[in-house]
């Protein structure tokens, strides 16, 4: 290889490394902005309370209202829990009562379905069951700051009585809302 042929490629490189640096080095600025925000959500009433039932009975809960009090539009989501009394547990079901096991769901309907009526995947048409654990079921896909979403309750009681069944104890179950982003 002689001179000359190396003196091309440098040349080309020089050129490339000129261009390069005088676009790095224009100094254009990019200014960015955040406004911080937060998701937050509470109910009203904090409680339901469906007193005496028998089994294979079902009731709805009064009008529950979920609100988004966070600063930013939120996605509102919602769980169920096993149902206790001290050491005795009925199972939180998604498709029927059965024994020891209840079904609680919810709807957003605005009048609610019959209490016991068909289970869907629609909540503002049809009951939906809550699930347990940590899948959350979409109570409202986004609800703006200081939004209102109402929701009933309906509570399946178990349709015979097992080794968990504990005859005039108040069970107690939890159903948790959560705010998230849509």
């Amino acid at each position: 290889m002689n001179f000359k042929s190396l003196i091309i490629p440098v040349s080309i490189l020089g050129v490339i490394g000129l261009t390069i640096g005088s676009i790095v080095s224009a100094g254009n600025t990019v200014t960015a902005t955040v406004t911080p925000g937060n998701y937050s959500v509470s109910v009203s009433p904090a409680s339901a309370n469906y007193s005496g039932m028998t089994l294979s009975e079902t009731k709805s809960s009064a009008t529950i209202t979920a609100t988004s009090d966070g600063s930013l539009a939120a996605k509102i989501n919602i769980i169920g829990a096993d149902a206790t009394y001290t050491t005795y547990t009925w199972t939180q079901s998604t498709t029927a009562p059965g024994t020891d096991t209840f079904v609680h769901a919810f709807s957003t309907k605005a009048t609610a379905p019959a209490s016991g009526a068909t289970l869907g995947s629609d909540p503002t048409v049809e009951w939906v069951a809550l699930d347990k654990g940590a899948t959350y079921k979409t109570l409202v896909a986004s609800l703006a700051s200081a939004g209102t979403q109402d929701f009933k309750l309906d509570m399946r009681t178990p349709t015979t009585a097992g080794a968990e069944t504990s005859f005039g104890n108040q069970y107690s179950t939890s159903v948790t809302l959560q705010a998230v982003a849509p």
